[in-house]
């Protein structure tokens, strides 16, 4: 069982106040008034060791304060385009489950998955015209591991997160595939990685 409380800054294209003009469909507009988002963490976890296989479980309740979310308004500009802005909502509240699991499939070859479900709650203040948002959300990944020699070995991993709840609207589903190659040199003093992201342009 644990307690944690962490400060998460924003990012410096949040609080830059000059418009990204780079899609003029989508402008963005950060916010140098943004405060960071303080968050507070309760968890329950569980964890199964067996010769093969690790299992852990935990579930877990969040409440961040002063959540960080972009909100979007017409461009009177550009007829169907929109300006996004940067701005402190009043709290978000996750209820959530979450499993991960590693298997050593062989000596050379193992797997990591991980699952992650949650409700959302969104609170809203008035301020900004948007009201309170809440839904179901999950997402998981799924990592390969793959020693091919003593000095090389290859990953894989694959990522997907369902269509999420926004503090305005929801955000459409993402899914990924990477792979990469890591050459040992120097009895593994040094080494070359050849990666690459998103392979099927998702």
């Amino acid at each position: 069982m644990s307690y944690s409380r962490r400060v998460n800054r924003p990012r410096g294209y949040q609080t830059n106040p000059f418009p990204d003009r780079s899609d003029r469909y989508n402008i963005r507009v950060g916010n140098p008034n943004l405060r960071p988002e303080d968050i507070h963490s309760f968890e329950l976890g569980y964890a199964k060791v067996w010769p093969l296989v690790t299992f852990t479980s935990s579930v877990y309740f969040r409440q961040v304060n002063d959540v960080v979310q972009n909100i979007r308004d017409n461009n009177p500009d550009e007829i169907g385009g929109t300006i996004s802005r940067y701005f402190n909502i009043a709290k978000n509240q996750s209820v959530g489950l979450e499993l991960i699991s590693r298997a050593d499939i062989t000596k050379k070859f193992n797997l990591t998955g991980n699952l992650n479900f949650f409700q959302s709650y969104f609170s809203n203040d008035g301020s900004l015209g948007i009201n309170d948002n809440s839904g179901f959300n999950w997402n998981g990944n799924l990592t390969g591991n793959l020693t091919l020699t003593k000095n090389l070995s290859a990953q894989s991993s694959a990522f997907y997160m369902a269509p999420r709840t926004l503090s305005q609207g929801k955000m459409l589903e993402m899914l990924s595939v990477d792979a990469g190659l890591k050459q040992d040199f120097f009895n593994r003093n040094a080494s070359l990685s050849f990666n690459i992201r998103d392979i099927f342009n998702t």
